[in-house]
């Protein structure tokens, strides 16, 4: 079915990356081509390839150490304006940009690996002393007594705050409010540790009589139970991520019907189901640390942590771009409307949101998605492919992973022809595509009023050819 004619095939020395039985050919590249860089089982090498997980870059015959040299040796334009961002170092602390507009390599808050480039929409962290249990902004407490920063939070500081409870027979809770509009997608997240009570209880409560309610297993980072759609609650998810030195991060969310004021609560419990219990002083508690409070018009999913004192804060849109020109021929950066492949791999957060996400996006100056080749995600549906003047060949692939797990997308393209394949499953092929004219790029986000991925890009990379299905089957093996 592909076309290996087309395209511009292009062979490195064998030396150069300990291929053996590679042949070398014209178009060699000086210098040789390390190690690292993606290419087919038959050898072909990426035009360029950007393993944001490793922050490194292979980019017009030169190996680019970080990504903000790449960024410039691209062409690329990266803005978050008027707001730095957190991320997740190597370390598998939270860390905070050195500037407005600087882009974010993010990592597992569990293993310290590299997850990649992250970029994410405007969020505002709606509760006001995200890192201050018990502080001037939150509900007073029933029955716990609170010691302030008694052990070390995520960010490696010395703020986490400690709930214990105290010897009343009876509910032992504490919790915060945050405002959400009618229709708006509400995520309330927060870091917990355990301190030897076990398990707890939280609450996202409508202000009326509804409220979001599960019990986590705080020794080994699990929900005990599910929650279910009640009163002004639909569409409601639940998410713990690992992190390290014992913590968890635990969101819970859901589309809200009318204007609330949503109450976050935070209960002891002795066994995962009771709240109601004598309490046993001193001993057994909890840590709490970076509570945060989401409600806006889309975007069922929480975002990186926003921290608060004494009032909200919002983190700016993020947007990547970069431009190129749309002639076949021209190696490395030029986009072919001849044959091309692409391959694109992240880590999966947003399994609920029906609101499209983009993981790259190329289309012509218009302004216009009429005229792109794309991979874009909704739900667990991923969609690579193209689409000119409005009439559009996507390949619809609908993939099983689950949260924060890794997805890994490979489409290749010859004249009338594309074929997507998804985690190494089967190839899709359509046979009457048209592959548009494009001038730019977009990572992570689009030109519209789409929403950014919020997810990770861990890596992605170009070849300026068409290739087999049984290379782009591999090409698309998670790595």
């Amino acid at each position: 079915m592909r076309d290996l004619s087309s395209g511009s095939l292009r062979f490195v020395p064998e030396a150069a990356y300990n291929l053996p039985g590679m042949i070398p050919g014209p178009g060699l590249i000086a210098g040789g081509v390390p190690g690292w860089v993606m290419r087919t089982a038959s050898g072909v090498v990426a035009d360029w390839h950007a393993d944001w997980g490793n922050n490194r870059y292979w980019f017009d015959g030169t190996e680019y150490p970080t990504i903000a040299t790449f960024f410039t040796a691209f062409g690329t334009t990266f803005a978050r304006s008027g707001s730095v961002a957190t991320f997740v170092g190597s370390n598998k602390l939270i860390q905070t940009t050195s500037g407005n507009d600087v882009p974010r390599l993010t990592h597992d808050p569990a293993t310290g690996a590299g997850l990649g480039f992250l970029t994410e929409p405007a969020r505002t962290n709606r509760i006001a002393d995200s890192e201050e249990v018990g502080g001037a902004s939150w509900f007073g407490g029933v029955n716990v007594d609170i010691t302030a920063n008694d052990t070390t939070a995520p960010d490696g500081t010395s703020t986490a705050d400690r709930i214990d409870e105290d010897t009343t027979n009876g509910e032992h809770k504490i919790g915060i409010g945050f405002p959400a509009l009618a229709s708006d997608a509400v995520a309330g997240s927060f870091f917990v540790k355990d301190a030897g009570r076990g398990f707890m209880r939280i609450s996202l409560t409508d202000g009326a009589t509804f409220a979001l309610v599960t019990f986590v297993d705080m020794t080994d980072g699990t929900f005990v139970d599910t929650i279910g759609e009640a009163g002004d609650w639909t569409n409601t998810y639940q998410h713990i991520v690992p992190w390290d030195d014992g913590w968890h991060r635990v969101t819970l969310g859901g589309n809200i019907a009318n204007n609330r004021t949503i109450s976050f609560d935070f209960s002891p419990s002795t066994d995962g189901t009771t709240i109601n219990y004598q309490g046993v002083a001193d001993t057994p508690g909890l840590y709490i640390w970076g509570v945060q409070g989401e409600a806006q018009a889309t975007g069922l999913f929480s975002t990186s942590y926003i921290s608060t004192s004494g009032g909200t804060i919002t983190r700016a849109a993020e947007s990547a771009v970069s431009t190129f020109a749309d002639t076949p021929n021209i190696p490395f950066k030029g986009w072919s409307t001849t044959a091309g492949t692409m391959v694109a791999q992240w880590r999966q957060r947003d399994v609920e949101d029906t609101v499209l996400k983009y993981v790259y996006i190329c289309q012509d100056a218009g302004d216009d998605d009429d005229e792109s080749v794309l991979c874009q995600i909704n739900l667990n549906d991923i969609k690579a492919g193209t689409t000119d003047g409005g009439t559009g060949s996507l390949i619809e692939i609908t993939d099983s992973a689950a949260f924060n797990t890794s997805v890994r997308s490979a489409l290749s393209w010859v004249v009338n022809n594309t074929a997507h394949v998804v985690d190494a499953a089967t190839v899709t092929v359509d046979d009457a595509a048209t592959i548009p004219v494009c001038t730019r790029m977009f990572w992570g986000n689009s030109s519209g009023a789409d929403v950014p991925l919020a997810a990770p890009i861990t890596e992605h990379a170009y070849f300026n050819t068409n290739v087999s299905d049984s290379e782009l089957d591999t090409l698309s093996t998670l790595v």
